[in-house]
């Protein structure tokens, strides 16, 4: 019996399938590319963690004539294609380069990475500085790269001196392969050197994007198509496949097919709902989609022990972009950056406006500043109910615009997986949400971050308290000081915009959160569930403009829990204690009440 090896460790090819660790064998990507839809240069743009490298990685096994390959592909689609192994395998010179090393705090710091790198990659083709047919011209310059000695305009153009070189040596052109090409825009995103990074990175590209003899193919991967309307005219021929591009789809990532027979592979076929629930929902193209990094990771936790049942499944992949985390800080009010040239306004302030009209929240008077505060936190709010979002969505988004407007901001969470798309086609206003629960509990956590700026925690812990120990009139005294404290009189508040304070409150206090969870007859607003106590909380809210009807929808709210029986799926669960409360919201004002016992 073989023993199945589950590693998230590794992402280059060759050395994930010379330590025989599980593959999920999409090689025949390499067939499509070079034979149907070849192109001189391509992006191929996903968020982080869904095995970018590992396909750019690939394509470099898979082509370049220095290695021998045929063993580490043995057994996977791309070798029934045999014209193709035949003409391409090892057959091409290759320069491979990865950029999510070059960052730094000044773009003196970041030159001198990306020097590093450039010099890295001369010496891994030392032999071409002894070749006969090398210029004594050429010579010096790759000597001065490999000694990290030359200036930043010569830098730039190693690329183009290199597949010069490896065209005159082989004979053949190079494919040259750049993983994470934007990851040093990203990375200086909001600082002075953001220009400087942007400037040096196109004008590297514009050396072989464009007409080049000695190049055959530039093939990218990134987050974002973030060079298209560039001064340097040679990186506006790349042919970019975003997640909107039914193209490649499903190559990059996991399919539903895929998920089934990993999980049939490790005798985990029953986890199937629960990796569904928590990593699926995306789609690309007209695929639906997996995160890889999510689901290996939980599979690998429930086969090594370290799962743990009372905390159920994690977020794995969301701390793993520092710089993708970022885009979700502004939504409720908080300054992306003190350098940012967008003023973000808090929930407090601003005003509501559709999200695909969030640029009629116009520039604000006498400050040349873009406020994006009411449109953005609605559309928040709506996405944390489970409703979509429709947004005119820009697949030609620079990192410096990302803050410029409402629609911008999603484009940019779609690109880079906070968000997905809700339909398979394409649409002028793409209705947009949230793939999965393991990425609505990094939004719920970034509504704690923001409340908790606002209200001091004590007030949230004794409205906990008050609510496990059944003392209605203390929870109903502190959530009033709570919404008196961080709402605005201004803001049109709606069910959901309470039902986003109090998930995002007991999210903050650790608890887990269930949100619209099908229960009994119906779904419930909110269960709060505390599985070391095997205690929970129901919590169905309502929301009314009349003052003098609060008392009428209370008791619609408490019926509706005993009608629907929402507690059933709780007492399945094996929870003992189930403490039902109803709860009804004006503005700044709620009431509350706890149902009974016998009810």
């Amino acid at each position: 019996m073989n023993i199945i090896q589950i590693q998230t460790s590794i992402d280059t090819f060759r050395e994930l399938r010379e330590e025989n660790s599980y593959y999920v064998d999409k090689t025949e990507m390499i067939y499509e590319y070079l034979n149907k839809k070849f192109e001189k240069a391509v992006l191929f743009a996903r968020p982080r963690r869904f095995g970018k490298t590992l396909t750019m990685t690939m394509f470099r096994d898979f082509l370049d004539i220095r290695q021998d390959s045929k063993g580490i592909f043995e057994g996977l689609k791309i070798m029934s294609h045999s014209e193709t192994v035949e003409k391409y395998m090892n057959q091409y010179p290759v320069l491979f380069l990865s950029l999510k090393e070059v960052f730094g705090t000044d773009f003196n710091a970041i030159f001198r990475n990306f020097q590093i790198i450039t010099s890295k990659l001369c010496e891994q083709h030392i032999y071409l500085r002894d070749s006969n047919n090398v210029s004594n011209v050429s010579r010096t310059f790759f000597e001065k790269l490999l000694q990290q000695e030359a200036e930043t305009e010569n830098t730039v153009q190693a690329l183009d001196l290199l597949s010069q070189m490896l065209r005159i040596y082989y004979n053949k052109p190079v494919f040259i392969i750049i993983d994470e090409y934007d990851v040093p825009m990203a990375k200086a995103l909001n600082t002075p050197a953001y220009d400087q990074t942007r400037d040096m990175i196109e004008h590297m590209l514009s050396y072989v994007c464009k007409t080049n003899e000695n190049v055959k193919s530039v093939i990218l991967s990134g987050c974002f198509y973030t060079v298209k309307n560039s001064t340097y005219t040679g990186v506006n021929n790349i042919i970019p496949y975003t997640v909107l591009n039914p193209n490649y789809a499903s190559y990059i990532g996991f399919t539903d097919d895929d998920v089934k027979k990993l999980l049939a592979d490790v005798s985990l076929e029953d986890r199937y709902d629960t990796v569904s629930e928590w990593y699926d929902g995306y789609i690309f193209g007209r695929e639906k989609m997996y995160c890889p990094w999510d689901v290996l990771r939980y599979v690998s936790s429930v086969l090594d022990g370290s799962y743990s049942v009372e905390m159920g499944p994690e977020s794995y992949w969301v701390n793993t972009s520092e710089t993708s985390l970022e885009l979700i800080h502004g939504f409720l009010g908080k300054a992306t950056s003190a350098s940012s040239t967008s003023s973000v306004s808090s929930a407090a302030t601003g005003r509501t406006t559709k999200c695909a009209k969030a640029e009629n929240a116009g520039e604000t008077e006498g400050t040349g500043k873009t406020r994006i505060g009411g449109s953005i936190t609605e559309s928040f709010e709506q996405l944390l109910a489970g409703k979509t979002i429709d947004c005119k969505i820009n697949e030609t988004l620079t990192y410096h615009n990302i803050h410029s407007n409402g629609d911008n901001i999603w484009s940019a969470l779609l690109e880079t997986g906070y968000l997905t798309k809700a339909v398979k086609g394409r649409m002028p206003l793409m209705p947009l949400r949230i793939p999965n629960k393991s990425i609505t509990d990094v939004f719920r956590q970034e509504v704690w971050d923001f409340f908790s700026d606002k209200v001091d925690n004590v007030f949230v812990r004794n409205l906990s308290n008050a609510l496990w120990a059944g003392k209605i009139e203390t929870a109903e005294e502190t959530l009033n000081l709570i919404l008196e404290s961080t709402l605005s009189f201004y803001h049109a508040y709606q069910e959901y915009s309470y039902h986003l304070i109090l998930d995002g409150l007991f999210t903050g206090l650790g608890y887990r959160v269930e949100s619209e969870r099908e229960s009994g007859y119906g779904r419930s607003d909110l269960m709060i569930k505390d599985p070391a106590r095997s205690r929970a909380l129901i919590l169905e809210l309502k929301h009314t403009e009349n003052e003098n009807e609060m008392d009428k929808w209370l008791q619609e709210a408490v019926g509706q829990i005993v009608k629907m029986k929402y507690e059933s799926k709780l007492r399945y669960e094996g929870y003992e204690t189930i403490i039902r409360y109803g709860m009804v919201f004006r503005g700044k004002k709620a009431i509350i009440e706890r149902l009974s016992l016998a009810s």
